[in-house]
């Protein structure tokens, strides 16, 4: 697990500070007013993120920025699928609190 969290720092020290291209392949494209307002909501998320209790954080970032396969997220957690799929769905939901306040900027923009 420690070794995921490191790589996931190094890389995060690795992304250039305006670098939002890995959001939207399109954002050259889009008002400078929509990329700001793009680039709060996913510093909200990681935000977010960094609240989770780490026993339900860890699987939010083995699945979504890792990858991994809820059998993998297992084997790395050292607990059962069952486990891992009761950790996310608790994960998603307290993201889901976390960031309500963005839902109407989110949808606005779809």
């Amino acid at each position: 697990m420690n070794a995921c969290m490191d790589e996931r720092r190094r890389r995060r020290r690795l992304i250039p500070w305006g670098d939002t291209s890995a959001m939207n392949d399109r954002s050259e494209k889009k008002p400078q007013e929509k990329q700001y307002a793009r680039t709060e909501v996913a510093e909200s998320v990681r935000v977010a993120i960094g609240l989770l209790k780490p026993k339900f954080r860890l699987p939010i970032l083995l699945k979504y920025i890792e990858g991994l396969s809820y059998d993998e997220i297992a084997t790395v957690m050292g607990c059962s699928k069952g486990t891992v799929a009761s950790r996310l769905n608790r994960g998603h939901s307290q993201l889901s609190k976390h960031l309500a306040h963005l839902r109407e900027h989110v949808v606005g923009e779809e």
